[in-house]
């Protein structure tokens, strides 16, 4: 990633990792955990009454990271060898910058290059819910908010992954929200 205020603090945070969230979940496996955003771990509503309950839950895990008013960096990425130009389109109309192309090997050893989408915004409940309904429709794969104490949220189709740098607020989140949690013991 070239050099920009979103790449200064997210160098300055997460050192040697790009904001992809199974490269941090990997990472820091033991400050993370996984919440479905529908029952029993469905990836896509069926209704309206389904899609108002993802949007629950993703503001509701959301809100229990990030205090209202609180500065947040919000990060999508595009896939470069697919087709991807209305997600570009789309991210750029809602006021997102580049930080440009960066080539990676992924999980499976595949060579990828992908361009990092960012802008600076505050958490508020509520606010974002035309983002998340991009993720709900899949016209992006996800978005991912971290603040400056390196807490992470992401949202995508089917779930939240979180990642707290404190243990006890980790804790307090799985007790919370443990209806939402993935009952496998992997946590996926």
């Amino acid at each position: 990633m070239r050099s920009t205020p979103f790449s200064q603090f997210w160098n300055s945070k997460f050192s040697g990792l790009l904001p992809l969230m199974y490269l941090l979940r990997e990472e820091r496996r033991d400050q993370w955990v996984r919440f479905y955003s529908l029952p029993e771990g469905k990836r896509y509503p069926s209704n309206e009454h389904e899609e108002d309950e993802i949007l629950k839950r993703y503001n509701s895990i959301a809100g229990f990271v990030f205090n209202d008013n609180e500065p947040v960096w919000l990060v999508a990425n595009t896939n470069v060898h697919r087709s991807e130009t209305r997600h570009l389109l789309k991210l750029l109309a809602m006021n997102f910058k580049s930080t440009g192309v960066k080539s990676y090997t992924d999980a499976d050893g595949d060579k990828c290059k992908s361009r990092f989408f960012y802008k600076q915004d505050h958490w508020k409940s509520g606010a974002f819910n035309d983002l998340f309904s991009l993720t709900i429709h899949e016209e992006i794969s996800g978005i991912l908010f971290v603040n400056q104490k390196a807490q992470l949220f992401y949202a995508y189709d089917g779930g939240m992954d979180v990642i707290l740098p404190d243990a006890t607020q980790l804790d307090h989140i799985k007790r919370q929200f443990e209806q939402w949690r993935s009952p496998l013991l992997s946590g996926l």
